[in-house]
């Protein structure tokens, strides 16, 4: 049998969006390093889909469009994708809308929305996974976010814990990863949805390490937070054992 050389997550990559499902559905093609990292990036839509059904659903930085599929085609009344790569809405429109017509694709900035047609109040759940931290412009990101959402509408938006990615850092301090303008700690950016008209109802995290409990390594505790570390947890169960590489709210607009 001729051997396949396997992949890295990084080769079938568009412009840095992975397409997690496309990993999932090829394992095979891949190195198991790249198949946990897209298992992480579905996980968080496996647990957004609790909050969609029968909602108009909006995804911002949608990358390929594999979130219009992991939410459930059955499920949300109608799903808009939105990202600011061209390339990767030209593949989510040739890999997930053929057969799904409740979806659409729109290349846009998410701090703008010009070319996207949606109006005010008319958005059930936006979703918004690693994105708000890639431009210097998020308070316009969040401004946008509220006039889309409905009354009672609820944003589901996850981003990288400073305290973990840069730790001993302030908010001044530039990111060492190329494409990230500002990372926050979870009471920075609790305080920045206040501030933005958000309540955030829910705390969810994704991606322990392990720390000292009363100054003490617990044994095994570092290997099944390393197990639990692809599940979307509430952050209260798992606060006190380590610290969470990402943070994901649901939140519902004032």
């Amino acid at each position: 049998m001729e051997r396949t050389e396997k992949k890295t997550v990084e080769e079938v990559v568009s412009h840095g969006n992975i397409d997690a499902q496309y990993v999932l559905d090829h394992p095979e093609m891949f190195h198991e390093k790249s198949i946990r990292t897209a298992k992480q990036h579905a996980q968080r839509y496996q647990f957004a889909k609790r909050f969609v059904k029968d909602k108009h659903v909006l995804d911002i930085a949608c990358g390929t469009g594999y979130g219009s599929r992991i939410l459930d085609v059955h499920s949300y009344a109608s799903y808009i994708g939105v990202d600011i790569d061209p390339d990767s809405i030209e593949l989510a429109k040739e890999r997930y809308a053929p057969n799904n017509p409740r979806a659409v694709f729109f290349t846009d900035d998410a701090t703008s929305l010009r070319h996207t047609p949606i109006p005010s109040e008319s958005i059930d759940v936006a979703i918004s996974f690693e994105t708000i931290e890639h431009t210097p412009f998020y308070r316009d990101f969040l401004k946008h976010m509220h006039d889309k959402l409905k009354k009672d509408g609820l944003f589901i938006v996850s981003t990288p814990n400073r305290d973990v990615t840069h730790p001993g850092t302030d908010f001044s301090h530039k990111p060492t990863w190329d494409f990230h303008t500002q990372e926050w700690v979870l009471e920075e950016f609790l305080a920045l949805l206040d501030e933005e008209k958000f309540s955030p109802v829910q705390i969810y995290a994704q991606s322990f390490r392990a720390h000292k409990l009363f100054g003490f390594n617990i044994p095994g505790l570092g290997r099944i937070l390393r197990h639990l570390s692809l599940t979307v947890v509430p952050w209260n169960l798992f606060r006190f054992f380590g610290k969470a590489n990402f943070y994901i709210l649901v939140c519902k607009k004032k």
